[in-house]
């Protein structure tokens, strides 16, 4: 079994969405947050998202952080979509090896979101 990866993100690999959202470019995303949750270096402040981003780079996947998205309030972990099989493939590693359960990401951006209108 593999050792189990839960971060930090590796800065100098995440891939810019931003930039390429004003070219009418549009990533695929796979966990959503609150863009009050953004920190330094425009990554995620809540421990299990960045472990969960960190995962998922860390099976070979080129993450970026979208977070000019055109919902207001929401920020994106995501994949261009030349990536979006590889994506899926990592996703499955990570929870056969239980790392994440199937309903990780959508439970997360559930809670993340809930906690945020509750303040």
């Amino acid at each position: 079994m593999s050792e189990i990866y839960i971060g930090p993100i590796a800065l100098e690999a995440l891939v810019s969405f931003d930039t390429r959202a004003e070219d009418s470019a549009c990533p695929y995303t796979f966990l959503a947050f609150p863009t009050q949750l953004v920190g330094e270096h425009g990554i995620p402040t809540n421990p299990d998202a960045e472990a969960y981003i960190a995962a998922v780079q860390s099976e070979g996947v080129p993450v970026g952080i979208w977070t000019r998205s055109p919902v207001e309030g929401t920020a994106y972990a995501a994949v261009d979509q030349e990536q979006i099989s590889s994506l899926h493939q990592a996703i499955k590693r990570l929870t056969g090896r239980g790392q994440f359960t199937s309903e990780f990401a959508a439970e997360l951006c559930d809670r993340l979101f809930q906690s945020e209108r509750s303040k």
